[in-house]
């Protein structure tokens, strides 16, 4: 195992530089998937390659590989503690590509800063960066109450902090070659393409989309499609049963299908969450930097903040 303690603020923009290599575009919200799915069973600079629900992610993590090894990174981190700062690193060029898209005639569509800082000391598996481990990722067809419990246990969430996890969502796009859903949490343009600019839009389509369950794959994918026709603010072409049961209590079969629709589903317990979440984008800002801290620093390491 390695492990690596010393990094300096200033040497931030030695990561920045390998990373503005390729993180953008669509490639922003990838390596923030990444990120999140390391730290399942503890952030150790691994990707399980054999791992269905991992489709997609194993490129992007030989991607950080070839920039870690190329740039000589490992006198100043860990494989772990630099796909951990890729995470972040994503978010904030997420913000700052919503920011750049802002017209000048509307000043409250800046987004603010976010409170994520790196911390360095998680220790890289043994055969990093990939592995045959199966940590059990979250299933797409969680109730509110599995939701909850799975963030719970494994990365101490509380059940607000567990909803503002899922608004990284937000810049997120479903591939059916490989995962067998398709289309994006919230939608940019008529073609039904993802987002890249950070906001609140994830909620905002929870709360006034009129979605409909549908098996987009004729094989027990079961998703919900919606279209907001009046503004297109908050309309997606995609939400997971485990993005539903945010706003709805559903009632699923082995199959992820749901015995009520949209409108006859009883509201759950987080749907008090979507709706903070979408009233205020800074509300949500805050808890998801809480949240995504916790999930970061999961495992069994001690972390400890840059040098100055």
């Amino acid at each position: 195992m390695v492990r690596v303690n010393g990094l300096k603020t200033s040497d931030l923009a030695i990561l920045d530089e390998g990373l503005g290599t390729f993180i953008e575009g669509r490639a922003i919200a990838t390596c923030l998937r990444l990120a999140f799915h390391d730290c399942v069973g503890g952030c150790d600079g691994c990707i399980n390659v054999n791992n269905h629900d991992n489709a997609g992610l194993v490129g992007y993590a030989g991607n950080l590989a070839t920039i870690y090894d190329g740039m000589n990174l490992k006198t100043l981190l860990t494989r772990a503690d630099f796909v951990a700062y890729a995470g972040i690193y994503s978010v904030k060029k997420s913000i700052e590509v919503a920011n750049a898209n802002c017209p000048e005639s509307d000043p409250n569509c800046k987004v603010p800063e976010i409170n994520l800082t790196l911390q360095t000391g998680r220790v890289d598996c043994d055969t990093a960066p990939y592995t045959d481990v199966d940590v059990g990722l979250p299933s797409s067809d969680l109730t509110y109450e599995e939701l909850t419990a799975y963030f719970a246990d494994n990365f101490g969430l509380n059940a607000e902090e567990s909803v503002a996890l899922m608004g990284a969502h937000t810049i997120g796009e479903a591939d059916p070659d490989q995962s067998g859903f398709n289309g994006a949490w919230v939608v940019s343009d008529e073609e039904g393409t993802s987002k890249t600019e950070w906001n609140n839009e994830y909620y905002i389509g929870l709360l006034n989309g009129n979605g409909v369950q549908s098996d987009v794959s004729g094989n027990g994918n079961w998703q919900w499609i919606s279209e907001n026709t009046e503004t297109g603010i908050g309309a997606y072409s995609l939400m997971l049963n485990a993005d539903m049961c945010l706003l709805k209590d559903l009632k699923l079969d082995s199959n992820g299908k749901s015995s009520c629709d949209r409108d006859s589903c009883g509201d759950s317990e987080g749907k008090q969450y979507v709706k903070k979440f979408a009233d205020s984008q800074n509300k949500w800002m805050e808890k998801f930097a809480v949240a995504f801290t916790k999930v970061q620093a999961t495992g069994n390491f001690t972390l400890v903040p840059l040098e100055d």
